[in-house]
């Protein structure tokens, strides 16, 4: 009884003093492995057979069969022949949730272990490799219960490293405590950066997918799963679990399920499963294809009202016109007021700045870009727009135009009259005023080998043609991210200047500025 007790003794010391390395534990407390959950021993009796016993005695269904005979290896691996079993014959049997049920144990959370999720796992792998519990109740049951202990955690197939989860324990089993060391799997990188001289269509399509388009459908609406195991449960208590570090999920706001199975790693079989139990679920496979052609296969499935490819482009704005064109354009439903305008671009290719795209948002549409670079704007702040008030004068400066104020022409001088016109703006030989004197001034002013332009009845453009200023407009058309984004602006261009006759949209007027032109309303 001593010795035992030494013994006893040392083994704990030897326990206490072992070295754990944190990074390497998985639990914040402890795991505790549910005992016994899917097997129990059973005697075989006269008549049995394997068959009988899993259909008769533990009422499993012809779908559980393929899990039990499995399993059933997994427990008896002395049984080479699971045709021949004999009378007496002892048994570990497995079994489905189904037999717990009938047999009255109701699973319920009496108590919590904390779990810390670490890269690479998922619920369903974290309850079968660490709880020991088997598919049929983690998938009936125990999901269940760890939503109603983490209500805080809106998709259960959505857990990131480092998050705590509430395991709890199952009522009427009595758990092992043990602690659990795991070490972190290798997994897929998800957000890999392509390096900007490498051609987008050279690049790896999964790379691609993962870094441009997932982001394009989250824009749209949609959910990407692209990191663990997405479930989906099939009659009778069967599942069917995606990796979706290989093949990512995408769940549109239609309601509708996206698998982007681009390089064909799921079988014929499997994928007429999927679509033919889940109506709202398609499966994708594109292998070889580029990106166009995913997005197409996607689009045709979406579920979305209309998708025109090659379409003409949508024209919006007030004072302003904006011009959206798009490889798709897509109307979401039928008031035909929620548009997106789909573009994949090369990866040398400008994004359409932020700026642009929350001009477009507020007449209900989304500009959806696949691939490209985004633009570097300069800040701005202060008053970007400068008021020019209709003054010329204002203008010239601004413009860097010399002129003369106030000047005093004289028409006509000899001993007997004299002429002399006062001109309120003279540009080189050119007079400038709001008011015309009458036809004689005139005239004498022609006769004086000079120019007179009324500035009320002459347009902006007019005057600086007419002072032999070089103005491009009106409109102004300046181009957006290529040929997929044109603008239209009320009023002229000078060099770096735009000269607004008309107030224009605020978010316009930004974007200019931060492209480094100068502002101006007349």
């Amino acid at each position: 009884m001593i010795k035992r007790f030494i013994i006893g003794g040392f083994l704990i010391f030897l326990w206490l003093v072992m070295p754990v390395h944190a990074k390497e534990i998985t639990l914040v407390k402890h795991a505790s492995r549910v005992q016994n959950l899917d097997h129990v021993g059973y005697t075989v009796k006269e008549g049995d057979t394997l068959w009988k016993i899993f259909m008769d005695v533990f009422d499993a269904g012809s779908q559980d069969l393929p899990y039990l005979y499995k399993r059933f290896r997994e427990l008896n691996p002395h049984i080479n022949d699971l045709n021949h079993i004999i009378t007496g014959q002892k048994l570990v049997v497995p079994f489905t949730h189904k037999h717990l049920l009938k047999k009255g144990h109701e699973i319920k959370a009496t108590s919590h272990d904390f779990y810390v999720i670490k890269k690479g796992q998922h619920l369903a792998m974290i309850l079968r490799e660490v709880y020991g519990l088997p598919d049929d109740l983690i998938f009936h049951k125990y999901l269940k219960l760890i939503k109603e202990s983490n209500p805080d955690i809106e998709d259960l197939d959505w857990v990131y490293p480092g998050q705590k989860v509430k395991i709890p324990r199952p009522e009427g089993y009595a758990p092992t405590t043990a602690h659990k060391v795991v070490k972190p799997k290798k997994v897929l990188p998800t957000r890999e950066k392509i390096p900007k001289h490498i051609d987008i269509e050279k690049v790896n399509i999964d790379k691609v997918i993962r870094n441009t388009m997932l982001p394009a459908f989250t824009e749209m609406g949609g959910k990407e799963k692209s990191e663990g195991m997405y479930f989906m449960p099939l009659p009778g208590g069967a599942n069917v679990s995606i990796n979706t570090f290989e093949v990512p999920v995408v769940e549109l706001d239609t309601g509708r399920r996206i698998i982007l199975d681009i390089n064909g790693k799921i079988s014929p079989e499997v994928k007429d499963l999927i679509e033919q139990t889940f109506s709202d679920c398609k499966v994708i496979t594109a292998k070889g294809g580029d990106l166009e052609e995913i997005m197409d296969k996607v689009l045709s499935v979406s579920g979305y009202f209309s998708i025109n490819k090659e379409g003409s482009p949508l024209l919006v704005g007030e004072e302003e016109k904006v011009r959206f064109s798009g490889k798709w354009i897509v109307y979401k439903d039928f008031s035909r007021r929620n548009v997106f305008v789909i573009n994949i671009l090369k990866e040398d290719e400008k994004k359409t700045p932020g700026l642009i795209k929350k001009y477009a948002s507020r007449f209900g549409i989304d500009l959806i870009e696949i691939g490209g670079k985004d633009v570097d704007l300069q800040e701005i702040g202060g008053d970007y727009i400068k008021d020019l008030g209709h003054s010329y004068k204002a203008l010239f400066d601004h413009l860097g135009i010399v002129y003369e104020t106030d000047k005093e022409i004289k028409l006509i001088t000899s001993d007997v009259v004299n002429i002399v016109y006062n001109a309120p703006i003279v540009v080189g030989n050119v007079i400038l005023s709001d008011t015309t004197p009458n036809k004689s001034i005139i005239d004498f002013i022609e006769k004086s080998h000079m120019r007179f332009i009324n500035t009320k009845k002459t347009s902006l453009k007019g005057v600086l043609d007419g002072v032999y200023v070089d103005a491009m407009g009106p409109p102004v058309k300046i181009m957006i991210s290529g040929k997929r984004t044109g603008l239209e602006l009320p009023g002229i261009r000078v060099g770096n200047n735009i000269i607004l006759e008309k107030a224009i949209d605020a978010d316009l007027c930004r974007y200019l500025a931060e492209t480094g032109l100068d502002v101006f309303v007349w």
